[in-house]
């Protein structure tokens, strides 16, 4: 076999992977990583295509996964947003989160507590 037709193959099969990749990631709130593993996923996609006038059955996958992660890394990225700029209770949870989880008292390092800090940056002005 021509080893063209391997190289589109493996081509396509990683950009599938990548789309997946995309869409793991999106769930676990990295969008940073989400969204240019979408993108590599739909260029990997395009670029299997070579000179045919279809795109394979795995280079297609690979862009609706692609298209998927990315729509679910700016809906969760979105969402996580509103709920701190709406929601005081959610921003103490986080707080509280990042407490346990650092172990150090924020206030002792930064000199406000963290959940003032999320309440000041997030917090409707009302002057």
């Amino acid at each position: 076999m021509n080893s063209y037709f391997l190289f589109k193959d493996k081509m396509s099969r990683r950009a599938m992977i990548m789309g997946i990749a995309s869409i793991v990631t999106a769930f676990m709130s990295m969008p940073f990583i989400s969204v240019p593993l979408a993108s590599f996923a739909i260029l990997f996609a395009i670029l299997s295509k070579g000179g045919s006038y279809k795109l394979s059955k795995d280079a297609r996958t690979a862009v609706y996964t692609a298209c998927i992660g990315i729509f679910l890394a700016v809906a969760i990225t979105a969402k996580v947003s509103n709920a701190l700029a709406t929601d005081e209770e959610y921003r103490n949870n986080v707080a509280q989160l990042a407490d346990t989880l650092y172990g150090d008292d924020y206030q002792e390092v930064y000199g406000e507590s963290f959940s003032d800090m999320l309440n000041r940056m997030f917090s409707e002005r009302t002057e």
